[in-house]
């Protein structure tokens, strides 16, 4: 019983995601700020999902507030 618990544990934390923070730069409504982003990559894999990054983004801004950026605001 204990096996297959652990195997299940095991399983679920494999699935999660953990984020990098990476320094960038974000234009939102023509000004460009200096953030930190912070990129959900699988905890099993090295590559983000760039689709979702496409649609909506966090980052904490040059005073460390936490952000979120959703590209359905700023449509043409």
């Amino acid at each position: 019983m204990r096996i297959h618990l652990f195997t299940i544990a095991l399983a679920v934390l494999s699935l999660c995601a953990y984020g990098k923070k990476v320094q960038g730069v974000i234009v939102v409504n023509g000004k460009s700020q200096d953030v930190t982003f912070e990129i959900k990559v699988p905890l099993l894999g090295n590559e983000p999902n760039f689709e979702r990054i496409q649609y909506k983004v966090r980052y904490y801004d040059e005073n460390g507030k936490k952000k979120k950026e959703d590209s359905s605001s700023n449509r043409c």
